[in-house]
């Protein structure tokens, strides 16, 4: 091959793994996605990570035929990427897998989650309303009140005849 010595054409194996932070999130939740880019030499070699800025494309499924698809790239030296799917997905089962974009036949194992609707409980009934009790009229109330009608049924009187 052109100039290339022997050793830098031995074939690499190449691997993506991913991790679902979340099994079960609701509408309103964002979904952690994470995992590890490596190469290793065939039979058994020592895995090494992919190179910082390395692109990894995550592809999210459901069973009606839905799938979107977001990318982002291996950061640092460990070979590590993540990716927050944002809230707003429909309630069901999703499934997602990482690939490497420049070589889409590696592809990480199958993740799955479920998003559930967000239920918002109803509103309390309000507190019952207990009837209140008419206050009673302490009998030297009705003394009182008795009083002053016949005071005044008294003053009536008097113009009526004066």
């Amino acid at each position: 091959m052109g100039g290339a010595t022997a050793s830098a054409c031995i074939p690499q194996t190449l691997a993506v793994t991913l991790a679902v932070q979340a099994p079960l999130i609701t509408t309103a939740q964002t979904q952690e996605l994470s995992g590890i880019a490596t190469s290793a030499a065939p039979g058994g070699g020592v895995s090494t990570p992919l190179p910082p800025g390395t692109t990894i494309t995550l592809q999210l499924s459901v069973p009606d035929g839905f799938s979107a698809s977001q990318t982002t790239t291996v950061i640092g030296s460990s070979g590590a990427y993540s990716l927050t799917w944002p809230a707003g997905l429909a309630p069901g089962s999703y499934e997602i897998i990482a690939l490497l974009s420049d070589q889409p036949g590696v592809q990480s194992s199958v993740g799955s989650f479920t998003v559930q609707a967000v239920v918002v409980p109803p509103p309390p009934p309000p507190p019952p309303t207990t009837p209140q009790a008419v206050p009673a009229l302490a009998p030297w109330a009705t003394i009182g009140l008795g009083a002053l009608l016949a005071l005044l049924g008294r003053q009536r009187l008097r113009r009526r005849t004066g």
